[in-house]
């Protein structure tokens, strides 16, 4: 049952890795900079917040405590659910953040806010699933930055074979960007996939 009580939220955020609260702050620092330094165009800033937000969904699968929680009647994946419950509400902040910014300053090509989304669902879903398969494969407990780097470089190299493979997306682009949703739902899928509870697989 998900069911985040002030206590388990407690623990949960207590449990998350350093990193991953540092990534959210880093996440900000393009647009911030870009505000500094007298800049109006925050489209890059926006695209490169949009993919390390989502790739820190990959902190999900971290689990210091798995080999004592193994026990307990809360699945895997509901341990993983409260986790990027807590990610979710640092990244929220970040969001809203970025996004006064962009209200306040930016002047240049108008951001699709939807699009920017698909991006940062199929990093997260790219940075989840690899964190998880990582962590069933070597019983790792800290596998989050493996799946930082999978989910930040993942749309990367989406978006540069996009310029040889037809039909891929490609990253600050409005026309293409539902085909995101594909590799999004891929990700979550194997992401769920790899959470399974030892039992169970």
């Amino acid at each position: 049952m998900l069911v985040l009580s002030r206590d388990v939220a407690r623990l949960t955020v207590r449990s998350l890795p350093p990193s991953a609260l540092a990534g959210v702050l880093l996440a900000g620092v393009p647009a911030a900079a870009t505000a500094a330094f007298g800049g109006t165009d925050l489209t890059g800033s926006v695209v490169a917040a949009g993919l390390v937000a989502g790739a820190l969904a990959g902190f999900a699968a971290d689990d210091p405590a798995a080999g004592v929680l193994e026990a307990s009647p809360t699945t895997l994946l509901v341990r993983r659910l409260h986790h990027l419950l807590a990610l979710l509400a640092f990244v929220a902040a970040l969001v809203v953040a970025v996004v006064l910014l962009v209200a306040v300053i930016h002047e240049g090509p108008p951001i699709s806010i939807l699009a920017r989304t698909r991006e940062s669902l199929a990093a997260a879903g790219l940075a989840a699933s690899s964190s998880a398969w990582l962590a069933r494969r070597n019983g790792e407990r800290r596998p989050g930055s493996f799946g930082l780097l999978v989910g930040l470089l993942g749309p990367l190299l989406v978006s540069a074979l996009a310029f040889r493979v037809r039909g891929l997306p490609t990253l600050n682009a409005v026309p293409d960007a539902s085909r995101w949703w594909w590799v999004a739902t891929a990700g979550w899928a194997a992401a769920v996939w790899w959470s399974r509870d030892p039992a169970r697989r």
